[in-house]
């Protein structure tokens, strides 16, 4: 079973009305991710993407979420302190700044698993899972992170907008079915060549390289699809002239 201590049950011994609780807690979640296989044998391996409830409270919530691969997540803000403690895979943060609208800043933040990062109430962050498997990660919210309002803003224009939960939702439900699309491409891609083997003699070094092209040619409009939401910086924005980049995270 998973043990994140009083975070998970708040008691006395750790009163959610202190100056900085965040900071009592990233302790404790430090502790926690610093043993990734533990975590991972507590929550399950990841199979897909979502975002699964551990704890919810008004000022209290805890959730394990799961990036698929591939999957990148616009711009948006908590309105809330952060923690977010990975267990697995990757996790690659794009920040933004309002001043006087949200406009890219040069900050950005990749974090592994072991990794913990305290981001701030006003922080604007774009995610984006740049690996081929599922990124795993403990996040808590200094908050009821379901019931406060907060803003969200098109990767595009940047446009503000109500966070949409059902937008989020179909967001999960897209990247998983995208995925599976990809790994059945590549099973099919594989299959086909077991069944049809080309023809006349080859050597051992020829298969494993036909298997290799068989497999990369399943996934590669898959990639070129999905290109700039795998990989933030490929779409560069300037920044506002006389701007000033956000603080980045504080991530050990």
């Amino acid at each position: 079973m998973l043990n994140l201590g009083p975070v998970s049950s708040p008691s006395a011994e750790l009163p959610l009305t202190q100056p900085t609780p965040e900071l009592v807690i990233k302790e404790i979640l430090e502790g926690t991710v610093s043993s990734p296989s533990e975590v991972e044998a507590a929550l399950g391996t990841p199979r897909q993407g979502s975002i699964s409830i551990l704890h919810h409270a008004r000022d209290l919530t805890i959730l394990n979420v799961v990036w698929t691969p591939g999957m990148a997540v616009y711009p948006h803000d908590h309105r809330m302190w952060a923690l977010i403690g990975l267990y697995g895979g990757r996790e690659d943060n794009t920040f933004y700044r309002e001043a006087p609208r949200v406009c890219r800043s040069r900050e950005a933040s990749s974090w592994r698993p072991g990794n913990t990062a305290l981001l701030g109430e006003s922080i604007i962050h774009a995610v984006a899972n740049p690996l081929r498997v599922f990124t795993g990660a403990i996040h808590i919210y200094g908050g009821d992170f379901f019931g406060t309002p907060r803003s969200e803003w098109d990767r595009e224009t940047l446009q503000e907008q109500p966070f949409d939960v059902e937008r989020a939702r179909k967001l999960f439900a897209d990247a998983n079915e995208r995925w599976l699309a990809n790994v059945e491409g590549r099973r099919l891609a594989l299959t086909r060549y077991e069944l049809q083997p080309p023809s006349g003699p080859s050597t051992q070094g020829e298969n494993r390289l036909i298997l290799r092209l068989a497999a990369a040619a399943a996934d590669r409009a898959d990639r070129a699809a999905h290109r700039e939401e795998i990989d933030p910086e490929h779409r560069e924005q300037d920044r506002e002239p006389g701007t000033t980049a956000i603080q980045p995270a504080t991530v050990r």
